[in-house]
């Protein structure tokens, strides 16, 4: 499942950029160099984590 998240933030990533998913990844493995590719990557990542993570209610956090 873990390539299958890469993959779909690669895909996202490239339609972004108008550039290839394979062209992310390459950017992502370091084979190519470019900040705007990397950050977008990264930004996409962190949105999704996050997505993931649970959520609470203030009432529930407190106990």
């Amino acid at each position: 499942m873990e390539k299958e998240k890469k993959d779909d933030t690669a895909t996202l990533t490239a339609q972004a950029h108008g550039v290839t998913p394979a062209y992310v990844r390459m950017v992502v493995n370091g084979k190519r160099k470019n900040e705007s590719i990397l950050s977008t990557f990264n930004a996409i990542l962190e949105a999704k984590d996050n997505l993931s993570k649970p959520v609470y209610s203030n009432s529930e956090s407190t106990n």
